[in-house]
């Protein structure tokens, strides 16, 4: 393998440009397993490297990194970079094993936006993992049980591409990938649990691939050694997860109150969030972490018209994404505005 003079892979070299967007990856999986602190890890725009850096966590802020990928500037050596609107591809260069990986992005739902490059644009991406994702632990474990689904819902089908994940205290036991149900009809996933002993609570996270959505699934089993729930004709049925937050996009004028700006964006550790009241509201402003959890709230009571202007101060907050989120507790609207805190 030829390295640079900086020590990343020759196929990962490329020209800084002045125009530049941060993609904030939050997990990167290689079938099932966290790649290493040596690992590379680049964005393409086809077959073009146009960002890189090592997967160095404790090197990063809050243990979330970010890789910078360049546009094109206008000048010769950018040709080819990415353009506003753009969507990178991504690959990760195992060290040990001296292989490329191609990669797919997902977020968690439901935090999905347009993941597409703009300059100065900050980007979360909450997991890469490998094409042909699969599990590499299986001769960990002595015992299986299996789990035949399907995942149903009223907005989000399934496809032949998506994939389903079994957990067992978060520790991942079994990875499937959608196949063709010759029985019936549509997509079906046969799943194989590995187990050495029961599974009191095996809960499970359903990757969609058109939309680039991961959903937590509302049913969970308890498992014994040989276990089989479902089959072909009759398979389990799957769906989201109780009622979750939807994060909309912040270019939103609602009739009651609207996020005028959250500033400095990047911010390190203050940031300001204006809000203007059009008319008298109960409000909750909180802070959800790019997982969609809540971290904080700024404020929850009644306000009158007017302008107001409101800090968040994440000095005891890990440098991340983050989301500044408006809830009118009246009506249920919600809008948000996007933030980056960098230390």
């Amino acid at each position: 393998m030829i390295l640079s003079d900086e020590g990343r892979p020759e196929q990962f070299d490329f020209f800084q440009s002045t125009s530049q967007g941060f993609y904030y990856i939050n997990e990167i999986l290689i079938n099932g397993n966290p790649i290493e602190s040596d690992d590379w890890v680049a964005a393409f725009n086809g077959d073009i490297c146009v960002g890189a850096r090592q997967w160095d966590k404790s090197q990063c802020g809050g243990g979330i990194c970010d890789v910078p990928v360049m546009g094109a500037d206008g000048t010769s050596k950018t040709s080819g970079y990415m353009s506003n609107g753009d969507i990178p591809s991504f690959k990760v260069f195992d060290s040990s094993e001296q292989i490329f990986i191609d990669m797919d992005f997902y977020n968690y739902h439901p935090n999905s936006e347009d993941l597409s490059w703009y300059n100065f644009a900050i980007t979360p991406l909450d997991q890469l993992i490998n094409i042909n994702y699969s599990f590499a632990n299986a001769s960990d474990f002595e015992n299986t049980a299996t789990i035949t689904s399907i995942f149903n819902d009223d907005v989000y089908a399934m496809s032949i591409n998506d994939i389903l994940v079994a957990y067992a205290n978060e520790e991942i036991r079994g990875i499937t990938t959608a196949t063709i149900n010759n029985i019936a009809s549509g997509e079906i996933f046969f799943c194989s649990i590995f187990l050495n002993q029961m599974i009191e609570d095996c809960n499970f996270k359903y990757y969609n691939y058109d939309n680039k959505l991961i959903f937590d699934i509302e049913q969970s089993f308890t498992l014994y050694v040989n276990d089989s729930f479902g089959d072909a004709l009759n398979p389990e049925t799957f769906s989201i997860e109780g009622d979750e937050l939807g994060i909309p996009d912040n270019n939103i004028l609602l009739d009651d109150f609207s996020l005028i700006k959250a500033y400095p964006n990047p911010f390190n550790p203050i940031v300001n969030i204006r809000l203007d009241i059009i008319n008298p509201h109960s409000l909750d402003i909180s802070i959800f972490d790019i997982k969609g959890d809540k971290v904080d709230r700024i404020f929850k009571g009644y306000k009158s018209y007017g302008k107001y202007e409101y800090q968040w101060d994440a000095s005891n907050f890990p440098s991340g994404v983050y989301f500044a989120v408006i809830e009118g507790l009246d009506d249920r609207s919600v809008i948000s505005e996007k933030i980056c805190l960098m230390k």
